[in-house]
């Protein structure tokens, strides 16, 4: 009898049995839901504003995309566990700031949630959150720091959290320090790692370009394509968001030692449309492909279409770029066809 006779049948399932699904968001791209997200950075990066930020957000049903604006969704409930930060002096009122509905953000009482573990290591205690989970149904709960928790097995504690998540259809936002090694480098790809379970990891620190200001960089994200990295500030004791920035996660974690070194997306995007269109107009759907296979995002050829004046042109269904013309072609032509308008 071959080996395969002796698997028991539940053990093996066509893909064509199974479902898929497409991925809704509390903060499309980064923040999807029924899922676990690590939100990292270094000290004073600004992880808790984003956090509160996030949670005021949710509990309004107000979904941030980023520059591009705001989507209305449901009001949601919101579970913030933080056992460092005072809930008086620090959370509420960055909560408040960000207009939070106060009535759907819950304080988690840490003591009924941590426990110490025989190691005397004060540590999560999971059944306690999936009860907590089933009976209040929030749509997000905020572990912030998680680092304060986490044991020698971070890759289980990471599995379970992700398992939690889903199981219950709660977003879990774990915020923590980027782990580094004794050299100070990034710590990356352990499977004891937190991150490993992840289905999208985002990463703020300190802007290195623009004194004051810092920026969110889409690390990694299991379902799509990362999204940009956007600025955000800290002003008069809130979080404003500004526009999209240049940079990745890799930049912030591996930076180079020369800022020359440095390609700048924008710069190539404006070279590739400056020469897809030199000679004459492309069709728009062919351009976006093209440029797709290049690697550049759609929304960084948009911005450099906006800063070369590329125009739109429809033609019957179809849309077309075409670059500006030169400003003595149109005067030219302003001069040709001036009798139409009552010019001599």
């Amino acid at each position: 009898m071959d080996s395969s006779d002796r698997l028991p049948s539940g053990l093996l399932t066509p893909f064509s049995d199974l479902f898929s699904t497409k991925p809704a968001h509390l903060w499309w791209p980064y923040v999807p839901r029924d899922c676990f997200v690590v939100l990292e950075g270094d000290p004073g990066a600004g992880k808790t504003w984003i956090a509160t930020d996030l949670a005021a957000d949710v509990s309004r049903g107000d979904l941030y995309r980023g520059p591009e604006g705001h989507s209305q969704g449901k009001p949601g409930k919101v579970l913030y566990l933080d056992l460092r930060d005072d809930w008086a002096s620090v959370l509420r009122p960055r909560l408040e700031a960000a207009g939070a509905d106060l009535t759907r953000v819950f304080w988690v009482e840490g003591p009924g949630v941590i426990y110490e573990d025989e190691d005397g290591r004060e540590t999560i205690d999971l059944d306690t959150v999936a009860r907590m989970l089933e009976r209040h149904k929030p749509d997000l709960l905020v572990i912030d720091p998680i680092d304060l928790y986490v044991g020698k097995k971070a890759g289980n504690l990471s599995r379970d959290l992700a398992a939690l998540a889903r199981n219950y259809h709660c977003t879990i936002l774990a915020v923590r320090r980027v782990p580094r090694t004794p050299s100070g480098r990034p710590a990356r790809g352990n499977p004891e790692d937190l991150s490993y379970w992840a289905d999208s990891v985002v990463l703020c620190g300190k802007d290195p370009e623009e004194t004051g200001k810092r920026v969110v960089a889409h690390e990694r994200c299991t379902h799509e394509a990362e999204g940009d990295s956007i600025q955000f500030e800290i002003k008069e004791g809130r979080l404003e968001w500004g526009d999209f920035k240049e940079i990745t996660a890799d930049e912030f974690l591996f930076p180079v030692k020369e800022a020359a070194e440095r390609p700048s997306a924008l710069k190539e995007a404006r070279e590739f449309l400056q020469t897809a269109l030199e000679e004459r107009r492309q069709e728009a759907v062919e351009i976006l492909k093209t440029a797709a296979l290049e690697g550049i995002r759609k929304k960084t050829l948009l911005r450099a279409k906006k800063a070369l004046g590329v125009k739109s042109v429809r033609e019957i269904s179809f849309w077309y770029w075409e670059l500006p013309k030169p400003e003595k072609e149109d005067a030219k032509k302003d001069g040709q066809l001036g009798h139409l308008d009552g010019k001599p």
